[in-house]
Formats: C-alpha cells, sequence, structure tokens
C-alpha cells in the first residue's frame, strides 16, 4: 500500500485547552498506525527477497550439483544399510551345522517374578539342543544383573540343569554386561577351558556383529546359531545393530 493513498488522519483544532488531551491522542494514534504499516512494509519486502534469493538458488548449475550429489549419497547409504540387513539376516539364519568346543548362550531379560523371558527360553532352548546332538561338549553363559534383580548366567544355569546338562559342563559369566563384555571374557577363559572353536548362540540379528567382535579379538573359529524365534520388536533390533556394528 503506498503511503499517497492512505487515508489521511484530520489533526484536531488545537486553538483550545480542552482538545489539549485530543491533540496528544491523535498523535499516539499516529504514531502508532504509521509503525505498523512500516513493519508491514519491511516484512513484505523481506519475504518477497527471500523468495527470490531462493529461486536464483535453486536454478543455479551449482546447487543442482550439489542436490545431485547428496541424492547420489542417500542412495549409497540406503543401499548400505539395506545390504547389510540383507546380509546380517541371512548369516544369523544360516546354521552350517559344524561342531564347537563351546557354545557360548548370550543373556537376556529375567522377569521381575524370576522367570525366563521367552527370548532368553528360545536362546537356552537352543543350545541345549546343540549340547544333546553332541554339536558342543561345554556351555557358556554370560549375562549381567537385570535391573528386575537377577543374575542373568545364573538363572541361564538353572535351566540347563534343570534339563539335565551336567554342572561340569556349565561355566557361567555373570559379568557379561553387553556383548563385547561377553567376548572379551569368553576369551579370557580361552586357556583354562582349552577350547578352540566356538558356536555363539543369539538372535538371528545379533549374530553378525558378535562373530565380528571374537574376530576383531583374533578369534576366527567361531560360527553362529540363532532359535527359530521371530518378534515385531527385532525391526528395531535390526537397525540398532546396524549402528553397532560399525561403532564397536
Amino acid at each position: 500500500m503506498l503511503l499517497s493513498t492512505l487515508p489521511l488522519l484530520s489533526e484536531p483544532e488545537t486553538n483550545t485547552p480542552a482538545n489539549t488531551y485530543f491533540l496528544g491522542k491523535w498523535y499516539l494514534q499516529n504514531s502508532f498506525f504509521y509503525f505498523r504499516l512500516d513493519l508491514d512494509l519491511r516484512y513484505r519486502t523481506s519475504i518477497r527477497l527471500q523468495v527470490e534469493i531462493l529461486k536464483n538458488l535453486v536454478s543455479n548449475p551449482s546447487f543442482m550439483t550439489i542436490k545431485r550429489l547428496l541424492t547420489y549419497l542417500l542412495l549409497i547409504l540406503a543401499t548400505w544399510f539395506v545390504g547389510h540387513l540383507v546380509y546380517s539376516t541371512l548369516d544369523g539364519l544360516t546354521d552350517d551345522k559344524k561342531k564347537a568346543d563351546l557354545a557360548v548362550i548370550l543373556g537376556n531379560k529375567v522377569n521381575s517374578d524370576g522367570t525366563l523371558s521367552e527370548r532368553l527360553t528360545q536362546r537356552l532352548a537352543c543350545g541345549l539342543a546343540l549340547y544333546r546332538e553332541g554339536r558342543v561338549h561345554q556351555i557358556l553363559v554370560s549375562g549381567g544383573f537385570g535391573k528386575e534383580g537377577f543374575y542373568e548366567g545364573t538363572k541361564m544355569k538353572d535351566y540347563l540343569v534343570k534339563n539335565n546338562v551336567p554342572d561340569s559342563c556349565i561355566i557361567v559369566d555373570n559379568k557379561g554386561n553387553n556383548t563385547l563384555a561377553t567376548v572379551e571374557n569368553t576369551l579370557r577363559l580361552k586357556d583354562s577351558l582349552n577350547f578352540k572353536s566356538i558356536i555363539v548362540v543369539s538372535q538371528y540379528f545379533h549374530l553378525t556383529r558378535t562373530k565380528m567382535l571374537f574376530k576383531k579379538l583374533h578369534f576366527e573359529n567361531v560360527s553362529g546359531v540363532s532359535p527359530k524365534y521371530f518378534e515385531i520388536r527385532d525391526l528395531y533390533a535390526i537397525t540398532r545393530e546396524f549402528f553397532a556394528y560399525y561403532t564397536e
């Protein structure tokens, strides 16, 4: 809106004392009106300038090159992510039927009433099957102290003993608070247990990273077996494992 087209606000007569109040009010009203008008014009001009700058930027060849590079980068990252997920899933679900000196069963949640979570039960059942099939002769159970107030390793041993695994064939690690701790604690027992091969037992999405950690610490003869047990929350776990694999 142009100032020349604005309606003029008439000034009150000032030659009488009675109009002094109205004169002050008139100045305040006009000052506020033009202040708002100035802000409005500045705002509209700023928006127009921003739009023009954005148009010029988008049409700039350099910007298009950067945009194209970012698109390629996102495609590469997406391909990497999907490729890793497919590989780790297939790797975790593949059982090469190898035998080993030791099975290492990784811990999971123990419920507040002392019962084993279904995920942990499935892992133990898988390890138990390896023992009964003669594929391993010793079992190491590894876990930490859960917030529910139980040592996972001790609870895991109780399950195996109830299923007729001799106490002498079970090794308990109650300091396996995470995957790396389990791997390190297991390898510290290498000389005393005299094992030269390992089968890791955990969920399918967990095995690729666990085997990688063993190999990273110079133990190569490691394979994995997972229970055929699946949950909706596996989708989150698979994604988490991708980032964990490349940060450990």
